[in-house]
């Protein structure tokens, strides 16, 4: 993506990042995204894809995901941001057999769960 970008590719603080881009990946540990919403403008009108798993300090469970998922939560501290989680529900190492067992050639993960009907329709497209 950097090479594609060429002489557009600039580094920047995470606001500047935000400040000027339609979507955002917001891929931290769960313990960081509050640090990490506070370092912008808090998201509002972008669309945030997460793939951060609400994982206790050291990843020994869960804090959050039997009645809440981590998008929601994330879509509760972030309000004006439409919020997606993708590539958080299964460890890509998990699914390594499966394409190893079906020949496939190159892996591909894509699972995405969102929040809004609306969002969802849209992703669907």
């Amino acid at each position: 993506m950097a090479a594609d970008a060429g002489a557009h590719a600039r580094a920047g603080t995470p606001a500047e990042a935000a400040a000027n881009a339609d979507a955002v990946v917001l891929a931290v540990h769960w313990t960081r995204v509050d640090d990490g919403l506070a370092q912008t403008d808090g998201l509002s009108g972008r669309t945030v894809v997460t793939c951060s798993l609400p994982m206790s300090h050291d990843d020994t469970s869960l804090v959050m995901g039997l009645s809440r998922s981590g998008a929601e939560a994330l879509a509760a501290k972030a309000p004006k941001a439409n919020v997606a989680s993708a590539f958080s529900s299964v460890p890509s190492e998990v699914l390594f057999g499966v394409f190893e067992g079906l020949g496939a050639r190159r892996r591909r993960t894509s699972c995405i769960a969102e929040t809004t009907r609306a969002r969802r329709r849209q992703l669907r497209r």
